[in-house]
């Protein structure tokens, strides 16, 4: 490894290309980094400006670079194996400066040394990567030469990141430039100083590796700290790597198996919150990874299973065939992403229920079973109907999570080698007994359903669905309009929480009253979903005192929920009344949510 320290003038002043390999991940940087470095390069500028030498120099990072073969008549290449978000940025820097400098007819010739920074002038015309100083990632290709060829000034395109950092950077510059006076001298000058610092002032280190040096290795150790590479990143790295090493087709690898995860949104997305929150691809990742080693695999090791897997796996399966498998499970965790609680297919309404109640550790397998196109749907729904049952009884009774992980990766393997998954799924779960597995049976459930708080005791996002399922169920598909549930309905307590002030208890009550409503208060027979807004309006509303203000006639008014529909004919809600909806609304659960031998 041979380290050089270097001028960003003199890096691409050199006859090189700095290709970024297509299995790193795309441009990401944004308005803050951009920031950071403009300030740095304006701090640089002003001493420049005011000392008699020249200032300190400016330390801008290190990249590290490894050779890479190249055609006799084409521009020499060097491999990025780090650093390629600093140095497409420089190069959209340079070319935003570049342009500013050159419209003012004061500061055109200031732009003049730019030419050799940003282009090769002299790279034969079958050699197109070879024009560029900088050449990215298969995904950033298109943007980039856009902003590189001039596009940028003409607006085109303006929503990519590209040509945010284009528009910044010569914003910047353009009002860096007239931000002491507009007169020609004094925009001559600064302009001079603002070239002279981006050309010599501003350095880097260089690490160029032999090319039997060990990239991976490397780039894994440059970026284990700082921020660190996301474990999909880390993923794409390692399968193209070995592919390339393999001597397969890297690029046409790429775009069939790999692409649609840089493209794609869905998988780029963040899922979760706080300090748990990562791109849903890392998520896919995980589960893939238990699908394909049959283990459960925590998200803080996806990488290092990911990277023991393929070791373990290697000269048995190629990297090819691992990006098929990955590219194929994906198809279905898609589905699964994006699966809607009134879905047409049974098991994805079950994907969206499990999703909305957070236990991502069963959906593997429900991964195995819509992956394999033999197998009969109906038998597939059947079985999805069955992991819900299992996963709704138990939240709603209280039971533990803490053996999900490993339980589900038995669940799925057994699944894997059944002939008939519902008989699979219902067998593995109707035999466990201890309560960390135990799938609650009629009694247990209903108890719990009845007398349980679930308002407290339930996530809102898990209750919500409960609530959800019980509205869709209770619709005759035959003859109810086909519109969806809105996730934006919030929880309404229809006994209201304060309801001592306007909900005083029937006269004679005796000294337990009070207690007993507390206790029945927040249980779900005394909550429905509306629209925030007629959630505020009910609030702490009396129930029916004949005009239009109480909260029976708003709800008979304005709730077109099958959920409500039987409420405006209770002309009294009480404790009674409470019990009664929660044993309909049991009888509504158990049917959605059954349990073999129920009774």
């Amino acid at each position: 490894m041979q380290p050089e320290y270097i001028n960003v003038g003199d890096l691409f002043s050199r006859e090189n290309v700095f290709a970024v390999p297509l299995f790193q991940r795309p441009y990401v940087w944004d308005e803050d980094r951009w920031e950071l470095l403009w300030d740095d390069i304006t701090r640089v500028t002003e001493e420049t400006l005011a000392a008699a030498r020249a200032p300190r120099r400016h330390f801008l990072g290190s990249i590290v670079v490894q050779q890479r073969p190249n055609g006799v008549a084409q521009v020499p290449r060097r491999e990025v194996i780090d650093g390629q978000q600093r140095l497409t940025t420089l190069q959209v820097l340079l070319k935003a400066v570049a342009d500013a400098l050159e419209a003012d007819l004061v500061t055109a010739d200031t732009a003049l040394p730019f030419a050799t920074l940003l282009r090769h002038p002299f790279a034969i015309k079958t050699d197109v990567e070879g024009s560029y100083k900088v050449w990215p990632t298969n995904v950033d290709r298109p943007a980039f030469r856009e902003v590189m060829d001039g596009l940028a000034r003409r607006g085109v395109n303006a929503e990519d990141r590209f040509f945010a950092a284009y528009r910044f950077f010569r914003g910047k510059a353009e009002a860096w430039i007239v931000a002491t006076g507009d007169y020609p001298e004094i925009r001559a000058r600064r302009a001079d100083a603002l070239a002279r610092s981006l050309r010599q002032h501003l350095w880097l280190i260089v690490l160029n590796l032999a090319e039997d040096d060990q990239a991976q290795v490397i780039f894994e150790t440059l970026n284990a700290r700082g921020t660190p590479l996301t474990p999909g990143d880390l993923v794409k790295n390692l399968l193209m790597r070995r592919a390339q090493e393999e001597g397969a087709p890297v690029a046409a690898l790429y775009e069939k198996h790999w692409r649609h995860f840089d493209d794609d949104r869905i998988w780029q997305q963040n899922v979760g919150a706080g300090y748990t929150a990562r791109p849903r691809l890392d998520f896919f990742l995980q589960q893939a990874l238990t699908v394909l080693t049959s283990q459960s695999i925590p998200m803080t090791q996806v990488y290092d299973s990911f990277a023991a897997y393929l070791a373990a796996t290697q000269g048995g399966t190629t990297a090819t065939e691992h990006l098929e498998r990955i590219s194929t499970l994906s198809l279905t965790a898609r589905r699964i992403f994006l699966a809607e609680e009134d879905d047409a297919d049974r098991a994805l309404i079950a994907a969206a229920r499990i999703r909305a109640m957070d236990f991502s550790t069963a959906l593997p397998v429900l991964m195995v079973l819509l992956t394999d196109p033999k197998r009969d749907r109906a038998d597939v729904a059947q079985a999805a109907i069955w992991l819900e049952s299992f996963l709704v009884r138990r939240m709603v009774c209280g039971l533990n999570t803490g053996m999900y992980g490993l339980f589900f990766v038995d669940v799925m393997n057994g699944v894997a080698k059944a002939g008939c998954a519902s008989d699979a799924v219902r067998t593995i779960l109707a035999q466990e007994r201890s309560d960390s597995t135990r799938w609650p049976d009629d009694e247990e459930f209903g108890h719990a359903w009845r007398t349980y708080p679930l308002y407290r005791t339930l996530k809102r996002g898990r209750l919500n669905m409960i609530l959800r399922a019980l509205e869709m169920s209770l619709r005759d598909p035959e003859l109810t309009d086909p519109v969806a549930v809105p996730r934006t309905l919030t929880i309404e307590h229809i006994l209201p929480r304060q309801w001592k002030p306007w909900w005083p208890l029937p006269a004679g009550a005796d000294g337990g009253a009070a207690e007993r409503r507390d206790e029945i208060l927040h249980t779900i027979g005394n909550l429905t979903l509306v629209k925030r807004k007629l959630n505020e309006k009910l609030s702490n509303a009396p129930w029916n005192t004949g005009d239009a203000e109480c909260k029976r006639a708003a709800l008979r008014q304005h709730g077109m929920m099958r959920l409500n529909a039987t409420l405006g004919s209770c002309e009294l809600w009480d404790e009674g009344a409470i019990l009664d909806r929660g044993d309909h609304l049991l009888s509504q659960a158990i049917h959605i949510w059954p349990r073999p031998l129920s009774r």
